[in-house]
């Protein structure tokens, strides 16, 4: 999930920015990019280029696929993923889903949702507002579900002057 604040800590924190998600239980959406993460022959990449192409048959987007494979390093002669990749895709079902336990985050809430996206959907806004009640929305236009990596420029001024203001 594309959370900038954890609830868990909602005691100590004081706004939220939640990036093109709702409190809610997704349907599988990534198995392709993880089959593409996890295909990757690693014997075959000599760069991040040669990684992104070998990408582009399960990512369309080069802006995504550039996002994922800054986690992409070098480790002796093999390149290897920075995050725990195999961890991930096992624990995808839980990852897309919203354990709800009724307690709401009362203070400021940004929901950014990327305008060609299907994540945020207007069925989806009296369950927002149930559990945060103080939200706000953003739409950043034609944009993905991976707004940050396709108009950072734009997500991270919008972040800036929503945190700014609090």
């Amino acid at each position: 999930m594309q959370w900038v604040a954890h609830l868990v800590t909602q005691n100590r924190v004081k706004s939220i920015v939640i990036a093109d998600i709702a409190p809610v239980s997704y349907e599988d959406k990534h198995s392709e990019v993880f089959n593409g993460l996890l295909l990757l022959n690693f014997k075959k990449i000599k760069n991040r280029m040669q990684a992104s192409e070998q990408l582009s048959r399960y990512i369309d987007s080069p802006e995504v696929r550039q996002f994922l494979l800054k986690s992409l390093q070098k480790k002796g002669n093999d390149f290897a993923f920075l995050f725990n990749l195999r961890g991930l895709a096992d624990n995808y079902t839980h990852i897309r889903g919203w354990p709800y336990t009724g307690k709401t985050f009362e203070h400021p809430a940004l929901f950014i949702k990327g305008g060609s996206s299907d994540y945020m959907l207007p069925k989806h806004q009296p369950t927002i507002m149930a559990q945060f009640p103080n939200a706000h929305a953003k739409i950043i236009a034609n944009t993905g579900h991976w707004l940050h990596a396709e108009k950072a420029k734009t997500f991270n001024r919008l972040v800036t002057d929503f945190f700014n203001k609090k």
